[in-house]
């Protein structure tokens, strides 16, 4: 790579009382870095971007994070070429020098192959951020992170995001006036009284409350600056005008954007936030001010690499979807090609946020459903926002829109009053893969994929045979010798796909199609894939959809190598996110006690990950080293939820239960079911709570054990349905037939 381009968002610091302590990244302008390798030593401004900036990079913002980078990575040798393009105010409280430094850095690093971790690059664009306007973490960390950030900590650096609350509007406005930081921080009361100290700190935790629970009317009580807003305001003529004008449009709470002299309001729906921007403008002419409003929302993705920028619009980004590692926080462009980050950690995709929210976003999803589009009669393409907004032709058969079935005999064997079965095995190849494979198997065309990989129990294999057959990608699979159902198998043998009997198990052939992943030159589609995952979101999206946007108490998901439960967990978080939803689900994750590490770890308070070797009836969750633990992990507790662990006898009586009331799953599926028993039995869900359990492949997956059940045991299980051979004369027929009513 020589050159590279990267937007950062502008921000909101202290957001009220948080002074250096809380920020939020807005949607809309930001700052716009290009980095280019160049010949010699050291950091050269080419355009700074305003003419009131300097191009010695000693005095610009871009310029020192950069050479922070280089000093940090040990490449000092190295030239770099940067070329600013402001599109933050000077002295503006939207945290512009934030945003050219970041910028910058992540620029620079990404030029140098990504050395550095998110750590390092707050620390670099830290120094840059003291060096010209003080030190402000509460706008460095937001331009670079995105969201809501609570700094707790500067030495050393510890910040963490906070949830941003669906729905949220955010009025900016900015007067035609500038006021210098090192301005706006000299007139800080050096001490405070404990009662006001105690009063802001109050503030301060419920703005935090606030944030995480979606309570804007505790938003709006919480707003109130007792220390830095009394003290710039006589700094900004017109804001109190403001102030008092957008209160009584009915903001939720207003006051000063970092040290000023942009004003920000908190809106609940956006007919108020028009009438407050409004008002604020007039707040303004009333003191004799000009000012600008704009209407912004938290942007969730903080920087982010773009394509080089047009004519006119080169401060606002054509909004991308980026990678982030859960790991070290490494950021990687949409079209990354890689299954992990380079410090081996998990990657997860963050979308920029939907235009559409909440009531509008829901009927927008329901009116592609009946389109003639074959990309949106998909169940998963039509929620395409938080899936691959990005993804212009979708690899697609369609998928998706699964029955959501209600049956008595299965809730009342459960013990619950209200039981539904969101079966995945009616999607084209007979399983929930292919929600995801759909998704990464478009994401390997866009990545200009030259053939594509998985390691599998069965189901993986299938559907990845199926959907680049379709794109006319060829397809490797490694599978475990012997351990695959034939109904599985035949899949992807049907297919074309290059098929390999591995002589170990699923955790051996993982591991061997990661070692061997650079080298054959294959991407790899197995649930470590993070954009599998943004296709097996949409089984929540649908069963929310289906129930009308009424969440059910608890869903109930199988689970082996976690890919499901990772998420399951997502899609949650971004529909209560985005409004679609009031109240998020409990999830609940079971296993098969042969193949229970999730279950292990769980009792353990996830402390360790745990690997055993996998043996159970149930082939599709026969894992006994989950890829996607870390993921997984943050879903069970992001919304309290449990793991369980159950027999396979239990799977199969479950199994037998499903299959006799005219449902029917493969063995595996039916450990949700099993499970739900089971937890309803030992109290933890309680009977009179909604549940929906989730079926993840078709009855006719794994014929053999269906048939090993029915015709082998001994003594036949409860549910067995044996078959009777007779004679072909009448009599023989009446004795049988009144053999089964005798039976029956």
């Amino acid at each position: 790579m020589r050159s590279c381009q990267v937007f950062a968002p502008g921000c909101i610091g202290n957001i009220g009382p948080g002074l250096d302590i809380l920020g939020l990244a807005l949607t809309g302008p930001g700052d716009t870095v290009r980095a280019e390798l160049c010949d010699g030593a050291g950091v050269r401004i080419l355009e700074p971007g305003h003419p009131d900036l300097s191009s010695e990079p000693a005095q610009h913002t871009s310029g020192i994070a950069a050479r922070a980078v280089l000093d940090r990575a040990h490449r000092s040798s190295t030239g770099i070429a940067l070329t600013i393009h402001k599109g933050l105010p000077l002295a503006g409280g939207q945290g512009g020098s934030a945003a050219s430094a970041v910028a910058s850095a992540v620029a620079v690093n990404l030029l140098l192959d990504s050395p550095l971790d998110q750590q390092a690059l707050l620390e670099c664009c830290l120094r840059a951020e003291e060096t010209v306007a003080g030190r402000h973490l509460d706008n460095i960390a937001p331009c670079l992170l995105g969201g809501i950030v609570l700094v707790r900590s500067m030495n050393p650096i510890d910040v963490v995001r906070v949830p941003a609350p669906p729905g949220l509007i955010i009025v900016l406005a900015v007067p035609s006036q500038r006021l210098e930081t090192r301005r706006g921080r000299a007139v800080l009361p050096t001490d405070v009284s404990r009662e006001t100290a105690l009063a802001q700190a109050a503030q301060v935790a419920a703005m935090v409350a606030a944030f995480s629970s979606g309570d804007l009317a505790l938003l709006g009580r919480s707003v109130e600056d007792h220390i830095a807003e009394p003290a710039r305001a006589p700094l900004l003529p017109g804001f109190l005008e403001a102030k008092a004008a957008a209160l009584g449009a009915g903001a939720l709470g207003c006051s000063i954007s970092g040290s000023g002299p942009a004003a920000f309001a908190f809106a609940a729906d956006l007919s108020t936030a028009e009438r407050v921007a409004a008002a604020m403008r007039r707040g303004y002419e009333h003191a004799g001010v000009d000012s600008e409003t704009r209407l912004a929302q938290v942007d969730i993705i903080g920087a982010r690499v773009i394509s080089s920028p047009g004519a006119g619009s080169e401060t606002v980004p054509s909004e991308r979807s980026v990678l982030v590692c859960l790991a070290c926080g490494q950021r990687y462009p949409e079209l990354f090609s890689g299954s992990r980050c380079a410090c081996g950690g998990l990657l997860e995709v963050w979308h920029p946020a939907p235009l559409l929210r909440g009531g509008d976003l829901q009927r927008e999803w329901a009116r592609r459903r009946g389109s003639l589009d074959s990309d949106m009669q998909s169940g998963v393409w039509r929620f395409r926002e938080l899936v691959l907004p990005g993804a212009e032709r979708p690899v697609t058969q369609p998928e998706g829109n699964t029955p959501l079935i209600q049956r008595d005999p299965i809730a009342a064997w459960c013990g619950s009053d209200w039981l539904a079965l969101k079966h995945e095995g009616h999607n084209p190849t007979g399983s929930f893969k292919d929600r995801g494979m759909t998704v990464g198997v478009t994401q390997a065309q866009r990545v200009g994929a030259k053939a594509v990989a998985c390691a599998s129990t069965g189901n993986t294999s299938a559907s990845l045979a199926a959907y680049a057959a379709q794109a006319g990608i060829p397809a490797l699979v490694l599978v475990p010798s012997g351990q695959v159902a034939m109904g599985k198998l035949s899949q992807s043998l049907a297919y074309g796909a290059r098929t390999l009997l591995v002589r170990g198990d699923f955790d051996d052939c993982l591991r061997l199609i990661q070692e061997a992943e650079a080298k054959i030159g294959v991407y790899l589609l197995n649930s470590i894939n993070p954009f599998r995952i943004e296709g097996q979101k949409t089984i929540v999206f649908e069963l929310l959809e289906q129930l009308g946007w009424d969440p059910p108490d608890w869903i109930v998901v199988p689970a082996g190598n976690l890919g499901n439960t990772a998420a399951f967990g997502k899609a949650l978080r971004e529909a209560f996110q985005f409004g679609l939803i009031s109240k998020i689900p409990r999830l609940a994750a079971v296993q098969a006690q042969g193949a229970a590490p999730f279950y292990q770890s769980f009792l353990e308070g996830f402390t360790t990950p745990r690997r055993v070797k996998a043996e159970t009836i149930a082939s599709a969750i026969r894992i006994g080293n989950p890829a996607s633990y870390d993921r997984a992990v943050r879903s069970i507790r992001e919304t309290s939820g449990v793991v369980a662990a159950v027999s396979d006898e239990a799977i199969l009586e479950a199994k037998a239960v499903i299959d006799a009331a005219g449902v029917g799953c493969e063995p595996a599926s039916a450990a949700s079911v099993a499970g739900l028993k089971q937890l309803i039995g030992s109290g933890v869900i309680r009977k009179n709570e909604r549940v929906v359990a989730i079926l993840t492949g078709h009855v006719l997956k794994d014929p053999d054990t269906l048939m090993r059940y029915h015709q082998e045991g001994v003594p036949p299980p409860a549910h067995a349905n044996r078959p009777l051979e007779i004679e072909a004369n009448v009599g023989a027929l009446e004795r049988a037939v009144g053999q089964s009513k005798g039976t029956g």
